[in-house]
């Protein structure tokens, strides 16, 4: 009996080669937008931490500083809104990524379910085949016995 050989084991085999890369590029989205969270994380806190030093401070204040205050809340507020567009960003990459991560996946496995299914159709043929050769070697030996 000859071995079952999958005519698409090279497309398999690229297929898994891809879901591979795929997989590490979900990876490295999925750790970009944790970075990307911690600093958004890090922005939130400061903006936090500048409010708060704001309200601390006492209500009789030079016209400078009262400025100064201002615009180190507003840059704390700008860092928030920056890092929350990188973070929303980082996300969509991630997303994507994901989505290309599925479709390889899919793609591989539509190939190994194909591969089973014709090798189970293989198996079945080539038992088929052989319980017709064992019919046929006892048919010829039955003819043979009635002859002699």
């Amino acid at each position: 009996m000859t071995r079952f050989r999958f005519r698409l084991d090279r497309v398999l085999k690229l297929r898994e080669g891809v879901e591979k890369l795929r997989a590490a590029d979900l990876g490295r989205a999925l750790s970009d937008e944790a970075r990307q969270q911690g600093h958004l994380a890090e922005a939130e806190s400061g903006l936090e931490r500048a409010h708060d030093s704001a309200a601390a401070a006492p209500a009789q204040v030079p016209a400078g500083t009262l400025h100064a205050r201002s615009q180190a809340l507003q840059a704390a507020a700008d860092r928030v809104r920056d890092a929350a567009e990188d973070s929303r960003r980082a996300a969509e990459r991630t997303e994507a990524e994901r989505e290309r991560f599925d479709l390889a996946r899919r793609e591989r496995e539509s190939l190994e379910r194909l591969k089973v299914t014709r090798e189970s159709n293989w198996r079945t043929e080539a038992g088929r085949l052989e319980q017709n050769d064992v019919d046929e070697i006892v048919r010829q030996r039955r003819e043979r016995g009635d002859s002699r």
